[in-house]
């Protein structure tokens, strides 16, 4: 799988496919797919996925499609069923950065730099699958 500065992968280990934005693939990949012409319900239950986002942070998730539900109304969307703790923060410097950012927060070191640069402190512990599923489907 190539690794460009496009913002994500949608990897299938077990068929090596990566799904990619085109517009914004800059080396060709020949595993590659168009991921705005693919749909999640080409998936089956079971199949693990991992997500490749931000590349300047490295981010790296797994995926395991638990649930699939079709209806005759609407497209077909992405849900969270669960979790843990806030998540991300977009361009924090990675894992590495989002530790010292939890670290500064527990230990209430001066946080200014963060709410400055955020515009709010999240709070990390926190957890909300209604507020997740809202803004990935907006």
């Amino acid at each position: 799988m190539g690794m460009g500065a496009y913002i994500y992968d949608l990897y299938d280990p077990h068929e090596d496919i990566s799904y990619q934005i085109p517009q914004l693939w800059v080396e060709d990949d020949p595993g590659a797919r168009d991921a705005s012409v693919h749909y999640l319900d080409e998936f089956q239950v079971g199949d693990k996925l991992v997500l490749y986002y931000d590349y300047g942070d490295d981010w790296e998730f797994d995926i395991q499609i638990e649930k699939i539900s079709r209806t005759k109304q609407g497209p077909v969307v992405a849900r969270v069923l669960a979790g843990q703790r806030y998540g991300i923060i977009d361009d924090i410097g990675g894992v590495s950065g989002l530790k010292e950012y939890y670290s500064k927060c527990k230990k209430k070191q001066n946080l200014r730099f963060y709410e400055e640069w955020l515009g709010f402190l999240p709070n990390l512990d926190e957890f909300n699958v209604a507020d997740i599923n809202r803004e990935l489907n907006e």
